[in-house]
């Protein structure tokens, strides 16, 4: 965020530029609220757990290409 409001201090600053935050913690809206940015977009992971999050991951395993052979 220290890099976001230095950003804004600097005097050739364009107002639309796009930022990106990712991550896992829900405080990351209050964070990109806080900015008071017009174009701020916030990355989240779904975390599914049990058997459900294990089929998940390995359907993205095999998707990806990147399945041990």
């Amino acid at each position: 965020m220290a890099h976001i409001r230095l950003q804004r201090t600097q005097p050739n600053y364009n107002p639309n530029l796009v930022h990106v935050l990712h991550g896992l913690d829900a405080d990351l809206i209050m964070l990109a609220l806080a900015t008071h940015e017009a174009h701020f977009h916030i990355l989240r992971e779904e975390v599914l757990f049990g058997r459900r999050g294990a089929e998940a991951a390995e359907k993205r395993k095999n998707h990806s290409g990147f399945a041990d052979e």
